[in-house]
């Protein structure tokens, strides 16, 4: 069996530093310890912070199937508002489906700051997004790592962040992975948070911090910017990284950088 998300790291966590507080929803399929580095950068300026597990997530991991957006909508919410109770200013800091998360969150609540990391909010081309819709009918599961190559250097690294405890050499294991399927209704799942997302970003109305990375196959920086229209530009700072999906990962070249926007913003 494979050890999936196990263990403290990838588990809620809450450290209180000062009066202003930020929440940090992860993206898809992570959890919040990927969202660890840049809690630590914000506690280090005096900020508290909140790592939210989404449900589905984590030690959950076996449940995602069955999980709907609109539970995730409603945690992200809920964290929030538990947040603005005792904490001013306070900022909400999301990544991938995280950010759509967020524009959710910000559109109903009104965080002080908003940080969106590689903001999600819709998949792939045109004529991929016409093919899913073709076979969603008769097309169940997909299996998204089938052709992975395990010599891939990113993937090892994306797999090895939740299977801690795999050996990605081993046949047995790279069959296992390949084999994995996931319902199409997921993927709806996760379309459809997007596209509310885009819409909503329209309510935005607080300042907003956007990281972008240049080589993002998943979230494109064409995609960013569309989204950005959607925003009163005078509240935007935007900032591209020099990094694909996985911005956040402090052993990128481009990390300090990073680190420097996110503290620039919050000063």
């Amino acid at each position: 069996m494979l050890k999936v998300f196990q263990g403290e790291l990838h588990t809620d966590f809450l450290i209180e530093r000062g009066t202003p507080a930020a929440l940090l929803i992860h993206g898809f399929p992570g959890t919040p310890a990927e969202m660890r580095p840049l809690a630590s950068i914000l506690n280090a300026a005096g900020w508290t912070t909140r790592g939210l597990l989404l449900p589905g997530f984590g030690a959950q991991i076996d449940s995602l199937f069955q999980r709907r957006a609109q539970e995730w909508i409603d945690a992200a919410v809920e964290a929030l508002r538990t947040l603005q109770t005792d904490h001013y200013p306070n900022m909400l800091i999301g990544y991938s489906m995280g950010a759509a998360l967020s524009i959710h969150t910000a559109a109903r609540l009104k965080p002080d700051r908003l940080i969106l990391l590689a903001p999600f909010w819709k998949f792939g081309t045109r004529g991929q997004r016409a093919i899913f819709r073709i076979t969603k009918p008769i097309v169940r599961y997909l299996k998204p790592l089938s052709r992975a190559n395990f010599n891939d250097p990113r993937l090892r690294r994306f797999l090895s962040e939740f299977l801690q405890d795999a050996d990605l050499d081993d046949p047995d294991v790279q069959q296992l992975i390949r084999q994995t399927k996931v319902p199409v209704e997921l993927f709806e799942q996760i379309h459809a948070l997007g596209q509310q997302a885009y819409t909503l970003a329209a309510l935005i109305d607080r300042p907003t911090l956007i990281l972008q990375g240049q080589q993002d196959p998943v979230v494109r920086p064409d995609f960013t910017w569309r989204l950005m229209d959607r925003i009163d530009e005078e509240l935007i700072t935007y900032v591209e990284i020099d990094a694909q999906h996985q911005l956040i990962d402090p052993a990128l070249p481009d990390w300090p950088r990073l680190q420097q926007a996110v503290l620039d913003f919050v000063r």
